[in-house]
């Protein structure tokens, strides 16, 4: 598996023997071992680190996370093709991986990611620091939690509720804070700023998959065609939903994968 320090599942090897899809399923949520966010912080997660680079979290996305060894074949020692899947800043962390180590994946998978370009939308960073920094959670409180989830994620699955919910803890005093801090967010945001996916695409030699949320940002539909021109080969599908698919929509997500993988698109 290829994990970020933060411990999320950024890019894992796909295949699917009998009994698989669950685990698969679980991965596409990103879930972790941790307690609901409505047990209070007692769960005493590491809070997520932000990156410096893109270039320097992919360096550590070079090695397996029970090993120091470095993976060096684009197919495991099962001979099954490798495949890095990542969704949002993940797309953009797996096509610089494929950028940089040809020889690691025989393909990738971007859910509504990879293919993001916040310096074409806002060229100065204090325009984008301004649009892009999430709102306060000062006055939200632990009881405001249920309501939230419901307001925001109408129509979602309960796992996936709940995953998005994992990313905030409440206090001992009943405040609510996310787990990945206000500074790591904004050096995250900064890489992806920093980041120019289109010209990274034309380094990678590896298939693509590409699924996009349909609910997306406006600008988001020419971003994909002209991150899509660049790479060698490539499947874009369109995904009716909000940019959380493989939350929002994790059977579709898997589907999509699977279907890439039996018609030899990723191998």
């Amino acid at each position: 598996m290829l994990s970020s320090r933060s411990g999320r599942c950024l890019a894992t090897r796909l295949r699917l023997p009998p009994g698989s899809r669950s685990c698969l399923k679980r991965a596409a949520l990103g879930r972790r071992r941790q307690r609901s966010p409505r047990r209070r912080s007692r769960s005493r997660l590491p809070r997520p680190a932000g990156p410096r680079r893109v270039g320097q979290t992919v360096g550590r996305l070079r090695f397996r996370k029970d090993d120091s060894r470095p993976c060096r074949s684009h197919r495991n020692e099962n001979d099954c093709p490798r495949v890095a899947a990542g969704q949002s800043f993940g797309g953009n962390l797996v096509i610089e991986l494929a950028a940089r180590y040809p020889d690691l994946v025989s393909g990738v998978v971007c859910v509504d990611g990879g293919f993001v370009d916040l310096k074409s939308a806002w060229p100065d960073w204090d325009e984008a620091l301004q649009m892009l920094t999430p709102p306060s959670l000062d006055d939200v409180r632990e009881e405001a939690l249920a309501g939230r989830g419901a307001e925001r994620y109408p129509g979602w699955p309960p796992e996936g509720v709940a995953a998005q919910l994992a990313n905030l803890e409440v206090l001992s005093d009943g405040r609510v804070r996310r787990r990945l801090s206000l500074e790591n967010h904004l050096k995250i945001l900064r890489a992806m700023w920093e980041q120019a996916p289109a010209e990274v695409a034309t380094k990678v030699k590896v298939p693509v998959l590409i699924l996009v949320a349909e609910n997306g940002p406006p600008r988001h539909p020419a971003q994909v065609d002209h991150f899509a021109a660049g790479l060698a080969k490539s499947r874009v599908i369109p995904m009716a939903g909000h940019h959380d698919l493989h939350a929002e929509q994790p059977d579709n997500v898997v589907d999509e994968i699977t279907n890439a993988l039996n018609d030899g698109f990723l191998q």
